[in-house]
């Protein structure tokens, strides 16, 4: 039975999605895209505190168990984290890396909270029912104003859709059927270059399509090869100088300024081989291989010039790939803490689903693990709100023991918004 929601915890669940969604466009509307607004970074930190006080009272309102032996490898990588970003204080002497560490430090722990909110099934249906019914049909309605600015926000606010297009298998409405598939049509279509986008739809697309099959059961038989070993013999080929994108497409060239050779030089758009050379040979040379160098203090760059305008010196404070962040920051020993995690977190849901649901969206985490080898850095928005929140529905009871039949009964319940 789901937990009874008061009208106001309804209303605030409701709300940091909305600003979750407001902060992705800041972002890339605003910064990225042709318009600028000034103090961006304080609004979304303002929403970012805001979310973390709406969570805390929604787990400390449900008495939430946070010392348990499923918790425990989340709780180590949290807690060493919140060590490793806390020494950045002892380096910061300027005012923008003061602001980045602090805005880093309070959306780490806000989107941890997340872990824990997401293990209440009642909280992730109003979750999907608000996204898919308000969230969704709004960002089509700005769709002249992306066009505008920057494509690429319509495919990152409307990432989540590659979790909750599992949902078509349990819901026979044609008329739903058809607005999830126009959804991801019109997210793949409105900006093709966006690949991580296209990836992770392609790859839920597979699984809806392959779930009664043979194939399927390969595909969950291969989940430990594409968690542990893949995203290895990817690192290893782009250091070896053998780009995974070079075999997918030529186009979309992006030049960059060399600072160290002085001269414009070619990459692919998306290619992050050079970030991980980078950000390697920094660490070695800082003696941050095992523990990180803290997200105050960045890596050295030869390839952003701008940033050597900004702060005095050739760094930059992260990179746009999460898992080379979390080494960047907290070294082998935070990366091996958070791969723990997310396997146990996945492994444990393999071991005790009771519905097809569970498992096919551990795979859906499972590729997303794979995914941030290659893209999707963390910030407070809609992907990384939506990451964190069903993870924690993977791990939760509640929802892991749930049978097809109920799964399809909650699903179903029509939502009050």
């Amino acid at each position: 039975m789901l937990t009874k929601v008061s009208k106001i915890d309804y209303f605030l669940i409701k709300l940091t999605i909305f600003f979750a969604f407001i902060s992705t466009l800041l972002e890339y509307t605003f910064i990225n895209g042709s318009f600028q607004l000034g103090a961006t970074t304080e609004l979304k930190l303002i929403f970012s505190i805001f979310s973390f006080v709406v969570f805390f009272r929604l787990l400390k309102r449900n008495k939430i168990n946070f010392i348990s032996k499923q918790n425990l490898f989340f709780l180590l990588f949290l807690l060493y984290v919140l060590i490793s970003s806390f020494r950045g204080f002892i380096f910061t002497n300027d005012y923008y890396i003061l602001k980045y560490l602090i805005f880093y430090i309070i959306n780490i722990v806000t989107l941890s909270l997340l872990f824990f909110v997401g293990k209440n099934f009642a909280y992730q249906i109003i979750s999907v029912n608000f996204f898919l019914k308000r969230i969704l049909p709004l960002t089509v309605l700005l769709s002249p104003i992306i066009l505008m600015t920057n494509i690429e926000i319509f495919g990152r606010i409307s990432y989540p859709i590659c979790y909750y297009l599992l949902i078509i298998i349990y819901k026979k409405n044609k008329s739903f059927r058809f607005y999830l598939i126009a959804i991801v049509l019109v997210s793949i279509l409105f900006d093709i270059t966006y690949r991580i986008n296209i990836f992770s739809l392609l790859f839920s697309i597979l699984l809806v399509l392959t779930h009664k099959t043979r194939l399927f059961n390969f595909i969950k038989k291969q989940n430990k090869f594409l968690f542990l070993f893949l995203p290895l013999i990817m690192i290893y080929l782009g250091t070896k100088g053998n780009n995974i994108f070079d075999s997918m497409t030529k186009m979309n060239e992006t030049v960059v300024f060399d600072v160290k050779q002085k001269k414009n030089v070619k990459y692919l758009n998306d290619s992050r081989t050079f970030l991980y050379e980078e950000v390697i040979k920094s660490n070695l040379k800082s003696k941050g291989l095992i523990f990180g160098v803290s997200p105050a203090q960045g890596y050295e760059t030869g390839y952003f010039d701008l940033l050597t305008k900004s702060y005095g010196k050739n760094i930059r404070l992260h990179t746009e790939v999460a898992n080379l962040n979390i080494f960047l920051h907290h070294g082998l020993f935070g990366l091996l803490l958070f791969i723990c995690f997310i396997f146990n977190t996945i492994n444990n849901c393999f071991k005790k689903s009771q519905n097809k649901l569970a498992l096919l969206t551990a795979m859906i985490i499972s590729w997303q693990f794979f995914m941030g080898f290659l893209s999707n850095s963390w910030t407070y928005g809609i992907r990384d709100y939506f990451f964190w929140l069903i993870l924690g529905l993977i791990s939760s009871k509640e929802f892991l023991n749930m049978n097809d039949f109920e799964i399809k009964k909650y699903l179903n319940i029509k939502s009050n918004d």
